[in-house]
C-alpha cells in the first residue's frame, strides 16, 4: 500500500469529508464486485444516500465511464489493463500493480491476480492468490 494511500486512509478517520470519499469508493468496489457490470451514477447515489452532486465530486475527475454514463470503475475498473483481478469469478482490473494487492482486502475477497507488471515478473510470476 503506497504512502499516500495510507495517509488517506489515516486522514479518514478523523476527517467526515475524507471518510465519505472512502466510503464512495468503497461502495462503488462492492458494487462492481458483485455484478461485473457498468454500475450507475443512481444507483450508487441511492445505495449511500447522498446526492448525486457529492458523488460526482468525490469521483471526478479520475472515474472511468462508459458511454451510457454508467461508471466502469476508479482504480478498480472492468476497464481491461495489464492488472487483472479476479473476484468472485468476475475479471475486473487494477490500474497499476499494488492496486492488485489492496483491492481484494478493501472488499474482504479472496483473489486471483494475474499482472503483466515487469515489477512483479521480477518475483518469478506473473500471477498471484491473495485470500483474505
Amino acid at each position: 500500500m503506497s504512502a499516500s494511500v495510507f495517509e488517506s486512509m489515516k486522514t479518514a478517520l478523523v476527517e467526515p469529508e475524507t471518510a465519505f470519499e472512502w466510503k464512495v469508493i468503497h461502495h462503488l468496489w462492492h458494487m462492481l464486485v458483485e455484478s461485473a457490470t457498468p454500475i450507475s451514477l443512481d444507483a450508487l447515489t441511492q445505495a449511500l444516500h447522498s446526492s448525486r452532486e457529492r458523488v460526482k465530486a468525490v469521483l471526478e475527475p479520475e472515474a472511468e465511464y462508459d458511454q451510457f454514463g454508467n461508471l466502469l470503475g476508479w482504480g478498480l475498473t472492468l476497464r481491461p489493463t495489464v492488472h487483472q483481478v479476479v473476484l468472485e469469478g468476475h475479471s475486473l482490473y487494477a490500474w497499476c500493480a499494488p492496486d492488485t494487492l489492496y483491492d481484494p482486502v478493501v472488499v474482504n475477497r479472496s483473489a486471483q491476480i494475474v499482472s503483466q507488471c515487469q515489477r512483479l515478473r521480477k518475483f518469478g510470476s506473473s500471477w498471484f492468490l491473495v485470500k483474505h
